[in-house]
């Protein structure tokens, strides 16, 4: 049985970002990206989540920047804010001793 947690951590720009900790067990955790104007709870992210738990894997998925619940403006064409962004997320779960086992995504829904 896997657990659901709301977590926040900020980004380099000092905003705070949201995301959800899907526990179901393992250390090490998967991050999933949600695509263009979306967020972590759009798409098929939280079945994706769901998925990965069944399977014994925890996961996190998080707002973007200036999308959901994330502090900050949203900004098309941001890649390289969303890339300082994952940064912050897999900087978050390693101060957590939560090492990051991969990296999923999706474009727009």
């Amino acid at each position: 049985m896997s657990a659901e947690t709301k977590v926040h951590f900020t980004n380099a720009d000092q905003q705070q970002l949201v995301g959800l900790l899907q526990e179901a067990g393992s250390k090490e955790v998967c991050i999933l990206c949600h695509g263009f104007a979306d967020t972590k709870e759009g798409g098929f992210l939280p079945g994706l989540a769901a998925a990965l738990a069944a399977e014994g894997q925890s996961s996190l998925r998080f707002d973007f920047s200036g999308n959901g619940e994330s502090e900050g403006e949203f900004v098309y064409a941001g890649y390289w804010k969303e890339a300082e962004d994952l940064r912050a997320a897999v900087q978050w779960l390693k101060q957590q001793g939560r090492p990051t086992v991969g990296i999923a995504g999706t474009g727009s829904d």
